[in-house]
């Protein structure tokens, strides 16, 4: 409750329009009051496992970001470089601090992470932060993660959230009926059109071998930040209801952990390795025929035949490209 307390008291600095009043019903919250009095539980959980790995001066990127978690980023950590990519507002986020009254300026970078390059130098970041961005990208989710990979320095962070496809309130809607799905819901926009949010959700596996076969040494921990998630909550106080009971019974005894069955994945991977796969057969379908062009040949047996290999040398510049040097068999 200290460390949530703080975060409140930094974005009450920089968004105090924002702020939702104490004990106030929803029903009388602006849209973005609505947002810090859901999303904030998840800042804490994420920034406070996120703060030992990041020392002041480090140089920081932000994936897909708008103002509250670069403020958070710059309040905290004191970073030397702090840059924020997003598809929509290029230009300057300006941060005005209401009790020092000084500003700050954190430049906005347009991007598409499925498609260009990052902007940075090869080896040049320390730690990367990919929040709750994962489960919006629609053609090459996986570029984006190697693109990660290339700007950091060897050792460097990756600190990534997305929901839990595999949490115990998942697991508990489908042995209902419903869908496991708590997030991808259609939105109906004010033209009346529709859309989704969440193309893709992913479970722990998943995401720990797209990791491990991108470059990284991941460790995990899941965790509900959502006070709304009933079921999970049940569970966590050793009070789950009897038909979830039988649920839990037969999930492997390793799996029968909070770390494995919250709703909410995070995940701190550091960059150990080069890459071994391009596109992995478990996220793309006919994997094994794509050009490989830049990246090293695919590891895995089932696939050594088909993956052709890629062309070596180092390459990288400050608008990108791969700097993964080629792997053969």
């Amino acid at each position: 409750m200290q460390y949530y307390a703080k975060l409140e008291s930094i974005l009450s600095r920089y968004f105090p329009a924002e702020m939702p009043p104490k004990n106030a019903p929803p029903a009388q919250l602006s849209n973005k009051q609505r947002y810090i009095r859901t999303h904030l539980p998840r800042f804490a959980h994420t920034l406070l496992r996120a703060q030992p790995h990041i020392k002041p001066g480090s140089r920081i990127v932000a994936l897909g970001e708008k103002g509250h978690v670069p403020a958070l980023l710059h309040a905290l950590f004191q970073p030397s470089l702090l840059k924020v990519t997003t598809m929509e507002y290029p230009g300057a986020l300006v941060l005005n601090d209401t009790l020092t009254n000084s500003s700050v300026s954190i430049q906005q970078l347009q991007h598409n992470a499925e498609m260009e390059p990052l902007p940075f130098q090869s080896g040049s970041i320390d730690a990367v932060f990919f929040l709750e961005v994962l489960e919006h990208l629609q053609k090459d989710p996986f570029f984006a993660i190697l693109e990660m990979h290339r700007v950091l320095k060897p050792n460097g962070t990756l600190f990534l959230s997305t929901p839990n496809l595999g949490g115990f309130s998942a697991l508990a809607r489908l042995h209902n009926g419903w869908g496991p799905y708590a997030y991808s819901k259609y939105l109906s926009n004010e033209d009346g059109t529709g859309s989704i949010t969440h193309v893709r959700e992913y479970t722990w596996r998943e995401l720990e071998r797209f990791l491990e076969v991108a470059g990284f040494a991941p460790t995990l921990a899941c965790f509900s930040p959502y006070p709304g998630d009933k079921e999970f909550w049940d569970f966590a106080a050793q009070q789950p209801k009897q038909q979830y009971q039988q649920l839990l019974a037969a999930l492997p005894q390793q799996h029968q952990t909070l770390d494995r069955l919250g709703s909410t994945a995070f995940l701190i991977a550091r960059k150990m390795r080069i890459p071994y796969e391009r596109r992995p057969w478990q996220l793309y379908a006919y994997a094994t025929q794509f050009e490989f062009g830049g990246y090293p040949v695919c590891r895995h047996k089932r696939h050594q035949q088909l993956c052709k290999p890629a062309v070596g040398g180092e390459v990288g510049s400050e608008a990108g490209g791969s700097s993964i040097r080629s792997v053969r068999n």
